[in-house]
């Protein structure tokens, strides 16, 4: 839906900590299936990653992408 590349995202679906996961739904890269108590240790395990540095100015432009398709929303809905 934006020029923002995918490998820029984490997709998090977070479930109630009496929730049974089958093997079938385990950790990716970029995606994750975690239990509400599981969450604070995932954050913390991402954040250790050793990734390269974004560029400022394609961040700046990804931001602003994001928030005229929030503001398009936005407006849809009041029209």
């Amino acid at each position: 839906m934006t020029s923002t590349p995918e490998d820029c995202f984490i997709s998090i679906v977070l479930v109630n900590d009496d929730c049974y996961l089958s093997k079938g739904m385990e950790d990716g890269d970029a995606s994750y299936i975690v239990s509400l108590k599981k969450l604070p240790s995932l954050i913390a395990s991402i954040e250790r990653r050793d990734i390269d540095c974004l560029d400022p100015d394609r961040t700046e432009i990804f931001a602003q992408d994001i928030a005229r398709k929030n503001l398009n929303k936005i407006y849809e809905k009041q029209n």
